[in-house]
């Protein structure tokens, strides 16, 4: 964990990155920095960061590297959703909110949770009791900017992957099959069979379980883990039969509407 002064000047780095999203700092920007840090107990130290890039003129790519290697050496912290939104308040000051700044919040969100899981990876110095303890410890605590568990990521999955798998109307015997082989060394892969056979018990109506698992991907946020949920979704598909038309058009329906969920929430202010 990194000291507090280093982490809030990371803070006005990342701000100064949003802020050059469009080639230029406003003068709206940093008068909506001002006022937002107004109450901060750190604001003094964020925003003379906020300053020191910007009268150095770096380059945003640099500091942006900088600023997350920051993040990543401190590790989660309740303190990045209210980062959050000082980079939307920053945002929606000059113009509107558009969609290089859109960007910017985007790939933070998962270059941060990217680099936090190599990180952990990376860690050979601990015994193995050592990474099982860390792993638990970070899989039943909320994600670090939304508040969504692990459990309730992969409960999400298991939602979509049982829509895909009844996409062409039943669940297949050899789909069924398919998942458990490939989830059987998961960490978490009893928690989506658990997810997946629930719903194929219970037969719910696939709207309703189609939006309560978009709704926690998307409180969850753009997530390296997502890969995992598009190769579980395609290797379920192909598993019987090929993958059918309608397989193939719900994986893609879900692929843009979490994109679009990710904009609209984003983009709640509206463009001048």
């Amino acid at each position: 964990m990194v000291e507090k002064e280093r982490l809030y000047d990371s803070f006005g780095e990342l701000i100064y990155v949003l802020a050059m999203a469009d080639g230029k700092v406003q003068v709206e920007e940093m008068d909506a920095l001002e006022e937002i840090l107004s109450k901060h107990p750190w604001a003094e130290e964020i925003e003379w960061s906020f300053q020191y890039e910007r009268k150095k003129k770096n380059d945003p790519t640099e500091v942006y590297k900088k600023a997350l290697q920051t993040f990543v050496d401190h590790g989660p912290d309740t303190e990045y959703a209210r980062l959050l939104e000082f980079l939307e308040e920053v945002a929606k000051a000059s113009e509107g909110f558009d969609y290089a700044e859109k960007e910017v919040i985007l790939n933070f969100q998962y270059d941060f949770k990217e680099r936090l899981k190599k990180d952990l990876e990376l860690k050979e110095l601990m015994d193995r009791e050592d990474i099982e303890r860390v792993a638990k410890r970070i899989i039943q605590t909320p994600n670090s900017v939304t508040g969504v568990s692990k459990e309730q990521l992969y409960t999400a999955f298991g939602e979509i992957v049982y829509l895909v798998a009844k996409a062409d109307g039943e669940v297949q015997k050899e789909e069924i099959e398919r998942l458990r082989a490939i989830l059987e060394d998961h960490e978490l892969g009893e928690g989506i069979l658990w997810s997946f056979n629930y719903e194929l018990k219970k037969e719910n109506a696939r709207e309703d379980t189609y939006n309560k698992a978009m709704d926690v991907l998307q409180r969850n946020g753009p997530d390296p883990e997502y890969d995992l949920l598009v190769d579980l979704l395609e290797k379920i598909a192909v598993s019987s039969d090929g993958m059918y038309e309608e397989e193939a058009n719900l994986i893609m329906d879900i692929d843009a509407d979490l994109r679009n969920r990710f904009l609209d929430d984003l983009g709640k202010y509206e463009l001048k």
